[in-house]
């Protein structure tokens, strides 16, 4: 069955912006297997790197600057693990108490996601870290696959930067 990259890519947004799981996708998106094995396929194939890295030079290109950054932030976060997820892609940070990942993003001036780092300046990076779990998919770790957690993060970001680049109407 031939399926349109654009109704994969919704399903994909929908199911990380409201935290679907992959087995409850609304009637008229594609059945399950099919995003799914798309979505694992472009995640092999770096479709999402590559569709982040287009989305945020068009983005910074539309507020006058140039596409590479002159300054970068970092910052990391602490993200409880789900219960399906597997004790050895675990880890423990005491000084949250809180057992599971710790996430490292660094973000440019325009809080657009660059890349997983680390550093000390927040301010900039926790409206990043904000918009990131402000998808439901994120308010917490649920995913059994921890390979796919920087992918869900780039979807997260890139449905971020569509709306920003869309005209509001």
């Amino acid at each position: 069955m031939l399926l349109k990259h654009d109704l994969v890519v919704d399903a994909i947004l929908y199911t990380v912006e409201n935290g679907r799981k992959w087995r409850a996708p609304p009637a008229d998106f594609p059945p399950r297997k099919t995003f799914y094995q798309r979505f694992t396929a472009w995640k092999l194939a770096g479709v999402s790197q590559r569709l982040l890295d287009i989305l945020r030079d068009r983005a910074r290109l539309k507020t006058g600057l140039e596409t590479v950054p002159s300054a970068a932030v970092s910052d990391s976060q602490s993200l409880r693990a789900a219960s399906t997820v597997g004790r050895d892609s675990r880890g423990w940070d005491s000084a949250k108490k809180v057992q599971g990942y710790k996430r490292h993003i660094m973000v440019n001036t325009t809080e657009l996601l660059i890349m997983f780092h680390v550093l000390q300046r927040r301010w900039m990076m926790e409206w990043t870290l904000t918009w990131i779990t402000s998808n439901q998919f994120y308010a917490r770790d649920c995913k059994f696959l921890p390979s796919h957690h920087k992918d869900i993060i780039r979807w997260a970001v890139i449905r971020t930067i569509i709306r920003r680049l869309t005209p509001q109407s």
